[in-house]
């Protein structure tokens, strides 16, 4: 189920980001938020008792406005003050509801944009790591690594008590390296491509049976499908910022900005009380 869910907002986004292939990473990022923050935005408005906040906020205005009037009287400004707390705590369970909706959708944005704005590829001559969990220990024994000509593994390294095992590797110019797997019997149980010095428009770093993993982290490819034995997969790439109005972003902190702004915009063209 989730991993379904988790292929079509896959499929959304590749056609959301195909008008902007050509021009640089952020730009898709930065409208891509900013749509973001103008549909939670409806969404809240839909899912919230929009006349409820409204005369709670209209009533904490009103208190606060009381306790400055009479703040020479010490009694009716406290009075004032308490109320407009208690309004405060109303307010607070109003709102509390709809944001908890808008989480669900939230998550399912931000393991796109993960996807496609946390990471970059290798450089030529810059070192990384592939690690695989498997199911049982007695299998970190069984399995062999192979790439193409120009990516370079180091020996494995065993990790017996978490029943992993990982590489070590090199790329040493740019391109697309098919990293395959194999039992002892020569099986192929996944292959993976490894980017060096190349651009992809998504880097999937880890691959997980684990949901919430899963969720975060998702895996359009269905790479552990077929392959009960291995519980993860996860490949080291690089962080990367993104440029925008002179800073250096990261995807997160550019997407929150973003889009807490264009739904404070919003918010007062479509008359939603936030």
């Amino acid at each position: 189920m989730l991993g379904s869910i988790n292929a079509f907002f896959t499929k959304v986004f590749d056609l959301l980001v195909i008008p902007f292939q050509t021009v640089e990473p952020v730009w898709p990022l930065v409208i891509i938020s900013l749509i973001s923050g103008v549909i939670l935005l409806i969404i809240y408005g839909w899912v919230s008792n929009q006349q409820a906040i409204a005369n709670t906020k209209k009533k904490i205005h009103s208190y606060l406005l009381e306790s400055i009037l009479f703040r020479h009287d010490v009694a009716t400004s406290l009075k004032a003050q308490g109320r407009m707390f208690l309004q405060a705590g109303k307010y607070f369970s109003l709102a509390v509801p709809p944001i908890i909706i808008l989480a669900i959708p939230c998550i399912f944005i931000l393991s796109q944009l993960n996807l496609r704005y946390q990471s970059e590829a290798l450089h030529p001559g810059e070192r990384s790591l592939i690690s695989i969990t498997l199911a049982e220990p007695a299998l970190l024994f069984d399995l062999v690594a192979q790439a193409p000509e120009g990516l370079n593994f180091t020996p494995p390294v065993r990790i017996l008590d978490q029943a992993q095992i990982v590489w070590g590797i090199e790329a040493e110019q740019e391109g697309v390296y098919p990293v395959t797997i194999k039992n002892g019997t020569g099986e192929v149980l996944f292959e993976k491509d490894i980017y060096v010095g190349t651009t992809a428009l998504k880097l999937a770093t880890i691959h997980s049976r684990q949901w919430w993993i899963e969720l975060l982290y998702p895996d359009d490819g269905g790479l552990l499908k077929n392959t009960p034995a291995i519980r993860e997969i996860a490949v080291q790439y690089p962080g990367t910022l993104h440029p925008f109005l002179g800073i250096r972003w990261h995807w997160l902190i550019l997407f929150l900005v973003l889009s807490i702004l264009s739904g404070l915009v919003a918010a007062r063209y479509l008359k939603v009380e936030i």
